[in-house]
């Protein structure tokens, strides 16, 4: 389980056919500049593109989305509660066939 949110946008350009910012934004239907800001920790992420990101990497919604609560939780105590919470729906990072890059090894 990652704990920055970008880390998944990380994983995805490494691992599957959308390898660049630009093929990821166009996959999750988001504007290029929003790549810019989540890079830099800032920026709203929809239920839509958080759903998206989770189907190419092949793990869960949940998990995408209790990290985000948890990265902006300010209160030291919530943060470690949205981080379980993430973690109970955590899986191994494996995009579907159809989106992996060929010769990775996963």
């Amino acid at each position: 389980m990652k704990k920055i949110f970008f880390e998944y946008i990380e994983e995805a350009k490494k691992l599957t056919i959308c390898d660049s910012y630009r093929k990821i934004a166009q996959y999750l239907d988001a504007p290029p500049i929003k790549i810019s800001q989540w890079k830099q920790g800032k920026g709203y992420v929809s239920p839509a593109e958080c759903a998206h990101l989770a189907r190419l990497l092949g793990i869960t919604t949940e998990e995408i989305a209790y990290v985000i609560k948890a990265e902006r939780e300010e209160i030291p105590e919530k943060k470690e509660y949205w981080y379980k919470e993430a973690e109970i729906f955590s899986r191994p990072i494996n995009p579907p066939e159809s989106l992996k890059l060929k010769n990775k090894k996963y």
